[in-house]
């Protein structure tokens, strides 16, 4: 099942509850000024850091790199332009023309 989570670039750092293939765990999202660029946490349902600080890319799996790791979800996820016009994710598209989608293990 394909999963697109809501992004917010009015808040420079937020979390959110979200199920990926029925499972809880919460998404830590965080703009850092000088790097000017938005990272991302994956914790479990108890806040325990699954991945931490991973940079937003388009295009690539942040999830690749993590599968030894058995707690990381089995899926594919990713930030995309749909609109396919931005080459970065700045702190204006996020959450407008950026979006983040995890696409389950079944559909990988």
């Amino acid at each position: 099942m394909s999963v697109s989570i809501p992004l917010f670039n009015e808040l420079t750092n937020y979390s959110q509850d979200i199920e990926l293939d029925s499972v809880q765990y919460k998404i830590e999202i965080l703009w850092n000024h000088r790097s000017k660029t938005w990272y991302l946490s994956l914790l479990n349902e108890s806040n325990e850091p699954i991945i931490v600080g991973i940079p937003a890319v388009l295009n690539y799996d942040i999830l690749y790199q993590f599968r030894a790791n058995i707690n990381v979800p089995k899926g594919s996820m990713f930030f995309v332009d749909f609109t396919e016009k931005e080459r970065e994710i700045t702190r204006d598209n996020f959450g407008k023309t950026v979006s983040l989608v995890y696409i389950g293990d079944t559909e990988s």
